[in-house]
């Protein structure tokens, strides 16, 4: 059984179930203290009815019913996919310019008469070689490098430069053979940044916000 105390506000606007009225009527009558809680109560009962009714001016009322009447935002009929797919691309691409993951050769020239170099590339056992790039010689300069990304992950390669002097006569050297499971890891990790950066955007922007209640 609940404490008659705890039951007073419910005695006083008569909302309580006969048996507990009954509870509480019997430890008014055998109480003093109770009564003076009941007398409590009442008091505070009174205070409470006696203050004025506030309710809302009518200027606060007119947004309240402006803002549940405006018709929600119609949301865009494209999904995530169709937006993350096109800007997945775009940053993969421009991830793989800027950290060109795939095979990086690197030789040194001397001399001050090269013109260009042609790389070339066969499947190591190979002797078919395919030309990959030309590069344009740089005055001054004896170290080149070459970041060669058209590679099929697992093969390995060997690859062939070729110096090419201001006359047009060329020269060849043997570079050191590559195993592209070496540049797959930087290979998968551009792709997965890619769609991560992109779909992570595409949340952030989708994002429904909770509309602001001016009053």
């Amino acid at each position: 059984m609940n404490d008659p105390k705890s039951l007073l506000p419910w005695y006083l606007n008569e909302s309580l179930p006969a048996e507990d009225k009954s509870a509480v009527e019997q430890w008014l009558a055998a109480d003093d203290s109770a009564r003076t809680a009941l007398r409590v109560s009442q008091q505070a009962a009174r205070v409470i009815v006696s203050q004025p009714e506030r309710v809302p001016s009518r200027k606060v009322e007119q947004k309240l019913l402006a803002r549940v009447q405006q018709p929600a935002p119609q949301k865009s009929g494209w999904p995530a996919w169709a937006w993350g797919l096109p800007l997945a691309a775009l940053l993969f691409v421009l991830l793989w310019l800027l950290i060109q993951p795939g095979m990086m050769l690197q030789w040194s020239v001397r001399g001050s008469e090269i013109a260009a170099f042609r790389i070339y590339r066969a499947p190591v056992g190979s002797t078919e070689f395919a030309l990959v790039d030309e590069l344009p010689a740089v005055p001054a300069q004896q170290t080149y490098r070459y970041a060669d990304a058209l590679i099929v992950p697992g093969q390995s390669y060997q690859y062939v430069v070729e110096v090419v002097d201001q006359s047009g006569s060329t020269a060849a050297r043997q570079a050191t053979n590559s195993n592209t499971w070496m540049a797959l890891a930087a290979q998968l990790a551009v792709l997965l940044t890619s769609f991560m950066l992109a779909y992570g955007f595409i949340l952030i922007v989708k994002e429904p916000r909770a509309p602001l209640l001016l009053v």
